[in-house]
């Protein structure tokens, strides 16, 4: 795997731990629903353009 791809792909596994993160402090009030929302909306915009950065080019 190119460093690119790979560095991309760390990335998205960040992303993810960041979801469950922002869901867990939703679950425990520390956050609003309408905060975690948010960060949840941004933060699949974010996994979309990693998505598109490590498809294989056309």
């Amino acid at each position: 795997m190119a460093p690119r791809r790979r560095s991309f792909a760390v990335a998205n596994g960040s992303l993810h731990e960041a979801f469950a993160a922002v869901d867990l402090a939703a679950c425990l009030g520390a956050v609003t629903a309408a905060d975690a929302e948010a960060v949840q909306a941004l933060g699949l915009r974010v996994k979309r353009i990693l998505r598109a950065l490590t498809a294989p080019a056309r």
